[in-house]
């Protein structure tokens, strides 16, 4: 196993409070300072958000689900962190989540949703330019709830999974390599009184295929419980029942499942947010190494349990938790931060909208028909005010645009000499994930490549962070990277 993983909470609250702007401080760690949010009107109760590049910009735009207009809103980054009016496009009835993914060849990024009443998820393709075309439509089960977008099948494409929460099972569409979807399976996730959720895909074992845990949740007139369930992928985008977890103590709800390296040691474990064990924590399992997960340890967060997202916040290079309606969870947790959002925030989406190196918040507020976005006024250690990782003397490496990403992103660096280069993507563990330039020769001046997110092999890598190293001879310099498919 990697780090001490005991967590000590450092928590961004999402809800309610007096105040605007908060600090989190704690052992060593970073002073985060948040203006006060920004709010951009969108449609009527607004239930998710998610970024990503929409218009090949390099700045992160937002893609918000309405409930009752079954629509969803687009808002495309000025260029500064700030957002231009909402366009409108209709989906199905009651969207409730949303994705932002590439789903045909080009390199722009589409939308996916979850839609509620209608029984069906819609996929929206990108026309270029951050504008879309009319939806298609394809059946899933009843009352679709979360939804992920990843490569299932291992094809190269990206496909979609669905919890339909009153079916008590989760759908799966493959992708035909042009964005068109079409359904390979349908597996159980329900029992007596049990309606599944929320979801998330992760490698969770030692081969490439991307797992998937859903959360649900037993509910009579007495009781209720919360419980996460594994499911693995059988390599051809296929998923075979795996074990159920109890992480509800007496009583609980959990919501949303979170598949990401929080411990550092290169595998993927599961966080879970909700109200579990007779309160509202972070339910935290640390994965083994052979897909197998110790705990649950859980973390003490306050006030009631919401949708999360996760981010650098304090830039020590460890992935923290915000949790809309609770907080943010640093790899060894500490004390409590709150941002006023306004009424019953929902889904939320964590990246760098201002471009300026470290980590902002935005969330979709249900009661303000509005995504509210916090920005983050920190100015990273080795970060310049341009976002440029400036180290060495003989090279600059710019900060990769976008970041986060997540078909991929370009990496640009400066010689101040012709040099041979090379750069190199490691994990937080320090292994290497993928070499881009191999001692290569490089004039004098501006140059730029590209990483899309596949280690050596060429298999998808799993979100979190990643380092950037750029090394002639001696000299080596940084940066890091962000990847949330």
């Amino acid at each position: 196993m990697g780090r001490d993983t005991r967590f000590r909470a450092r928590a961004i609250i999402l809800c309610l409070a007096s105040l605007a702007l908060f600090l989190i401080t704690g052992d060593g760690a970073a002073q985060v300072l948040f203006n006060a949010p920004a709010y951009y009107t969108v449609g009527t109760s607004p239930r998710d958000v998610a970024a990503g590049d929409l218009n090949g910009d390099g700045w992160i735009d937002l893609a918000v689900v309405n409930e009752f207009p079954g629509t969803v809103s687009v808002l495309l980054n000025s260029g500064d962190g700030t957002f231009g009016p909402a366009s409108s496009y209709t989906v199905g009835l009651a969207p409730l989540a949303v994705k932002i993914a590439t789903m045909d060849p080009d390199i722009y990024p589409d939308i996916v949703t979850s839609n509620s009443s209608s029984n069906t998820v819609s996929v929206l393709l990108n026309n270029g330019d951050g504008t879309f075309g009319t939806p298609a439509n394809y059946p899933v089960g009843s009352t679709p709830w979360g939804i992920i977008a990843e490569d299932l099948n291992g094809d190269g494409a990206n496909d979609v999974a669905v919890v339909n929460r009153d079916s008590g099972n989760f759908t799966v569409l493959v992708n035909n390599g042009k964005g068109a979807l079409a359904q390979s399976g349908t597996y159980s996730a329900s029992g007596a009184y049990i309606k599944p959720s929320w979801l998330a895909a992760g490698r969770f074992g030692t081969d490439e295929y991307p797992d998937i845990v859903v959360v649900k949740n037993y509910h009579n007139l007495y009781f209720t419980a919360s419980y996460i369930q594994l499911f693995e992928n059988d390599g051809s985008g296929g998923f075979v029942t795996g074990p159920t977890i109890d992480i509800s103590g007496t009583s609980g709800t959990a919501t949303t499942p979170l598949a990401e390296d929080f411990d550092g040691d290169g595998d993927v474990d599961i966080a879970v947010s909700g109200f579990v064990v007779n309160s509202n924590k972070l339910a935290m399992f640390l994965n083994n190494g052979d897909g197998t997960f110790a705990g649950p340890e859980f973390y003490s967060a306050g006030l009631s349990g919401g949708r999360a997202c996760t981010g650098d916040f304090d830039f020590d290079h460890d992935l923290d938790v915000a949790i809309s309606k609770e907080g943010v969870y640093d790899a060894t947790f500490t004390s409590a931060l709150s941002i006023h959002v306004g009424d019953d925030p929902m889904g939320q989406a964590c990246a760098d909208f201002d471009q300026d190196g470290d980590w902002d918040v935005a969330v979709a507020v249900l009661g303000e028909n509005a995504v509210a976005v916090a920005a983050s006024n920190e100015d990273p250690t080795g970060v310049d005010d341009n976002g440029s990782a400036d180290f060495g003397v003989a090279v600059k490496l710019h900060q990769n645009r976008p970041n986060p990403f997540g078909a991929g992103t370009a990496l640009a660096f400066d010689l101040l000499r012709p040099s041979r280069v090379t750069l190199q993507v490691y994990d937080t563990s320090g292994r290497l994930v993928r070499t881009l330039l191999d001692d290569e020769e490089r004039n004098e001046g501006l140059h730029e490549t590209f990483w899309d997110g596949r280690d050596g092999a060429g298999c998808q890598v799993a979100s979190g962070v990643y380092f950037c190293r750029a090394a002639l001879g001696s000299d080596e310099v940084s940066t890091k990277l962000v990847l949330i498919r």
